[in-house]
């Protein structure tokens, strides 16, 4: 019983992540827009921060979509499988893409890192 409710409340706090994104991407956009043609300027940092955006979106997707089974599969072979190798390679794949992404994510503070200290060695 915990186990599900803490599983609703992730799906639940990440649904709401990935909709604060939407929200804030759509109004972004629409400001962008509305500035570039009544104002003749537009927001800056406008692309990039709705590029920011997309990455919420998606990261925080991902999570959701894999507690609910709703991400893309491919199981044409699990008919032939036995049922315990079926069941093993579905953990195994969840291993992978889990692996993945904390690759993935470490790349990117690692490439963010120095940009992070340079621009803080401006400020400062």
């Amino acid at each position: 019983m915990q186990h599900q409710r803490l599983m609703a409340w992730i799906e639940r706090m990440f649904g709401c992540m990935v909709a604060a994104c939407m929200l804030a991407m759509t109004g972004l956009m629409f400001v962008d827009v509305v500035a570039r043609k009544l104002l003749n300027t537009s927001v800056p940092g406008g692309v990039d921060l709705i590029e920011l955006l997309m990455l919420g979106v998606v990261f925080a997707g991902l999570p959701v979509a894999s507690l609910k089974g709703e991400h893309i599969v491919l199981d044409m072979l699990n008919a032939l499988l036995p049922a315990a190798l079926a069941i093993g390679l579905g953990r195994f794949q969840v291993v992978i893409g889990v692996l993945l992404f904390v690759a993935a994510a470490a790349h990117l503070l690692l490439l963010l890192a120095p940009q992070s200290r340079h621009a803080a060695g401006e400020q400062g």
